[in-house]
Order: structure tokens, then C-alpha cells, then sequence
């Protein structure tokens, strides 16, 4: 039996002559998106390894107090691996040189997260977070339902988009303490299907984009009964972004 923690083959994918290119514009912006279904050549393996290491809580703890405190745990739970791997590097590699951009991470990273129906995670008529990353964003959907993964948006609020992520009180909307806007602040220019082992990039430095909730797979009376929306996730750095 193969030792998944020290597999170097575990992270290899299929041929990526079969990623899907598509050139976006956007206005006076132009970037690529990509994807590709298939991605891992075993994605099954994949998936039992992340399972069998439990993530921890994502920004909780002293490091992530911005003064609000978290409402990770008591109205969903958010987790994240971040973790070495003998084959993580060359796939980050090969996916640079897809993106031309440099990686920000050496290590498996991931989102596991799920939520509770109640009124304070109003799905129905916000959206979660939408935010900017440094860099192009690859997203492994490792979930088994499929159902629509992540949206990109771009704000209606065209004058002063600056105040979109911030708060009534002028501070840096945090995640996990004042994590959903409203819908109509945003429109949606992509959104990117989730399936299993289907892979996505795009340039998250220059597009608004967060999950996508709408399909209320991952929702129960109480987040620990529902089903975790699982992905992998690499960052890239485009050197051209705005601060």
C-alpha cells in the first residue's frame, strides 16, 4: 500500500494539453482563464489523503484578532490545510509557467468549509466575501456534488469601488466577522461550475470573486451535521497588482 504522507507522484496530473484556455475581456482588461476537468491523474487518492488529515480552524487565534473577534464555529467552520508535501512543488511549477506568474506557497493548501442555517448567513440575498487576491488563483473542486463553484464579479458601485470591502465604520472587511454583501453591490461576470477533480484558474488580483452558495449543499440546521465544500487552492503573485 502507498504511503499517501510521502507519495511524490500523489499530486501528478493528466496532460495539460487538454486545458481549456479562454481570453476575457472585461472592459479595457484583458487576462486568460483556464480549465480542465480531469485534473489529477488520481484524484481519489488525493481526496482520502486530505480527508485523512484533519484541517485546522482558518483565521482563528491571536494573529487573526482584528478587534471584531470570529464568527468562525458559531455560525460555520472554515478550515485549511497548510501543509508540506514531496510533490506539491512541481505542480505549483508546471502551473507557473501556465500563469507566468511566481507561486506565494510551497504547500498543499486548502478550503474546507460548511454552514449552519440560520438568519445570520443570509445566502439568499448576499454574497460571501467577495475580495481580490496577489495573483492568478487555481481552485481544485474536490467536493463529490457538482453545483456552481465560484463567481467573479466586478462592483455596481463604479465611482468608489474602494469602499466595497470595507465596513460601516471605515475598517478592512474581515472574513470572518462581516463576511457577506450584498448581492446587489456586485455583478457577476464568470461563474465556474464545481465538479469533481475539475481545475480552474483565474486572475484574482484583478477580479472580485468568492464561493458561490446558492446550491445549499453544504448547509444543515447546524454546520457540523452538513457536508464539507472541499477544494485545493494555489496563489500565485502578479508582480503588475495594485497594492
Amino acid at each position: 500500500m502507498r504511503d499517501l504522507r510521502r507519495d511524490p507522484t500523489l499530486f501528478e496530473t493528466n496532460d495539460f494539453s487538454n486545458m481549456n484556455i479562454i481570453e476575457f475581456v472585461d472592459g479595457n482588461r484583458v487576462s486568460n482563464l483556464y480549465w480542465m476537468d480531469n485534473f489529477y491523474k488520481r484524484p481519489d487518492d488525493v481526496y482520502s489523503y486530505l480527508l485523512s488529515i484533519e484541517p485546522p480552524l482558518w483565521k482563528v487565534g491571536p494573529e487573526w484578532d482584528l478587534g471584531r473577534g470570529t464568527l468562525n464555529t458559531k455560525y460555520f467552520e472554515d478550515r485549511r490545510h497548510m501543509m508540506k508535501h514531496p510533490g506539491i512543488c512541481s505542480l505549483y511549477n508546471k502551473l507557473s509557467n501556465i500563469c507566468n506568474q511566481q507561486p506565494l506557497d510551497d504547500e498543499i493548501v486548502t478550503n474546507f468549509t460548511r454552514f449552519s442555517k440560520v438568519k445570520e448567513n443570509p445566502h439568499d440575498t448576499h454574497f460571501w466575501w467577495p475580495h481580490h487576491d496577489g495573483g492568478y488563483n487555481g481552485i481544485c473542486y474536490l467536493s463529490k456534488k457538482e453545483e456552481i463553484g465560484t463567481n467573479l464579479y466586478k462592483p455596481t458601485v463604479t465611482d468608489n469601488p474602494k469602499i466595497l470591502p470595507l465596513d460601516e465604520n471605515g475598517g478592512v472587511r474581515d472574513e470572518h466577522a462581516i463576511p457577506w454583501t450584498p448581492k446587489d453591490l456586485w455583478e457577476i461576470v464568470v461563474r465556474f461550475r464545481s465538479k469533481f477533480n475539475r481545475f480552474v484558474m483565474f486572475e484574482g488580483s484583478y477580479y472580485y470573486h468568492s464561493m458561490d452558495l446558492t446550491g445549499k449543499n453544504y448547509f444543515a440546521d447546524h454546520y457540523s451535521d452538513a457536508e464539507f465544500r472541499i477544494n485545493q487552492v494555489f496563489f500565485f503573485r502578479n508582480p503588475r497588482a495594485r497594492e
